[in-house]
């Protein structure tokens, strides 16, 4: 509704000697307020949610955690770890698999879990909103493009580097311990590793919630304390609620970058906030201000 129209309603219903208060309590726009600007979605920032829980912890900032596992949101790390001097992406798979072999350091096992992109996704207008990078074939021999984050907007460009970095994974000799990393709906593993029927194949589209398929596989391994390592508030809000079914002693989120990461000890939040508000937790937040709905 524009301003003028607007401000012809309210004079007539003035000069009918209308209720004006009963005129406001209706909507008076094509798309209601409270849920959209203009035709476009309210979009939050998660964070705010993510300070509210961690308003109730007090932090372990160390660098190190007690864990017997840890589960890695790919293209989370993907994101983080920029190509910095590599030329081509064989020099790049080199850099992740460093950075993987220093988080496997300290545990048995390790689980990379990727993104699947589909064409009928809900998730497709989100990704289209960010933009479209140029199309870059990945291969050992292709070189780095110079806009990392360009490259990544593009969904043929992170299908092509995801499943070319989980091969590089399966394929990295790590003595007893073992690398998981799943590529597209199956999983692909290290020498050692024997795959599960509980985590492949696997249909879901998103790494925010795939994740929680190998941590409940963890669990029934025996394993008792994990650790996630993410940027992403939405795996946050699905550790919470899932925690009390998973079975573990601890979870941990290893969340952030630089001098904003920390460690969030999922079990303490749910021991605070209890279990039916836990439980609760991804309903309210897809309801309120997950990325395809709008928030209010």
């Amino acid at each position: 509704m524009t301003g003028l129209y607007f401000r012809d309603c309210t004079l007539q219903v003035k000069l009918r000697e209308g209720d004006v208060d009963e005129f406001f309590r209706h909507e008076n726009q094509s798309t209601p307020p409270s849920l959209a600007t203009g035709s476009q979605m309210r979009q939050c920032d998660q964070h705010n949610l993510l300070d509210c829980l961690e308003g109730v912890l007090t932090h372990s900032h160390n660098n190190s955690l007690d864990v017997d596992c840890k589960v890695l949101d790919g293209p989370a790390v993907v994101h983080f770890l920029g190509p910095g001097t590599c030329c081509t992406f064989e020099d790049y798979a080199k850099v992740f698999l460093q950075y993987v072999v220093k988080e496997l350091d300290s545990v048995s096992r390790i689980d990379i879990v990727w993104d699947i992109y589909k064409s009928d996704s809900l998730k497709t207008v989100t990704r289209e909103k960010r933009g479209c990078g140029t199309r870059r074939r990945v291969s050992s021999s292709t070189r780095i493009p110079g806009n990392w984050p360009a490259f990544l907007r593009n969904t043929e460009n992170n299908e092509e580097l995801f499943r070319f970095l989980a091969q590089k994974c399966a394929h990295f000799y790590v003595g007893t311990k073992v690398i998981y990393s799943t590529v597209d709906d199956e999983v692909v593993c290290s020498s050692r590793g024997t795959i599960s029927s509980a985590i492949a194949p696997c249909t879901h589209e998103e790494a925010d919630s795939r994740i929680f398929v190998h941590i409940k596989d963890m669990a029934q391994q025996g394993h008792t304390k994990v650790m996630i390592r993410t940027v992403d508030t939405d795996v946050v809000v699905i550790a919470v609620a899932k925690f009390l079914q998973i079975g573990l002693e601890e979870l941990w989120v290893a969340f952030g970058t630089g001098k904003n990461y920390r460690h969030i000890g999922i079990h303490q939040i749910v021991s605070r906030i209890g279990q039916e508000n836990s439980q609760a937790l991804s309903f309210f937040h897809a309801f309120t201000g997950c990325d395809t709905m709008s928030f209010f």
